[in-house]
């Protein structure tokens, strides 16, 4: 160690596992971390929160972070489109122990890490053709993620997000 040597308070942070999940390789930035928190003291006491904040700030990261918590619990995650779905994926396989997905699939990194997550877009919802679709409506869930909660209310599919939460336990 050269005593000249100088870091940031960020740097450290991250040294030290200050802003670390544990168990995972993710490290949530210092705004993302209240943030993280202050969701979990919500979720101890009702069963609905939200984060609102502004696009690039990391929303995936923390939701993430919490879906890492339920991990053994079937989880759904909806979003608006592939993409979302997709970009999702890309950061699961970045911060879940890269060095391990050597040869593997994101569906396979995914399983790994998140084995009861069900990854589906509000179409999906709405596309009533599919039986493995029609299950999503009958599953229970111990988390529901909404990438873009104010989406949900949109005409296409608002009945279907209803009948979703309708089939959730209290």
């Amino acid at each position: 160690i050269d005593l000249k040597d100088s870091f940031t308070l960020e740097e450290l942070e991250w040294f030290v596992g200050y802003n670390r999940v544990k168990g995972t390789g993710l490290n949530l930035k210092e705004y993302q971390k209240p943030i993280f928190d202050k969701i979990n003291r919500i979720l101890s006491e009702k069963q609905f929160t939200s984060a609102i904040l502004p696009t690039g700030t990391g929303k995936s990261y923390v939701a993430i972070a919490e879906m890492y918590k339920h991990r053994n619990e079937e989880i759904l995650y909806l979003a608006p489109n592939v993409e979302i779905l997709n970009q999702l994926k890309g950061i699961i396989k970045e911060v879940y122990n890269p060095e391990e997905h050597i040869g593997e699939t994101d569906m396979d990194v995914i399983k790994r890490v998140f084995p009861k997550l069900t990854l589906a877009t509000y179409q999906d919802l709405k596309d009533r053709t599919s039986s493995s679709i029609k299950e999503k409506y009958s599953d229970s869930y111990g988390l529901i993620v909404f990438d873009e909660l104010h989406r949900t209310g949109a005409k296409e599919w608002k009945e279907q997000v209803n009948s979703l939460l309708d089939n959730q336990n209290e």
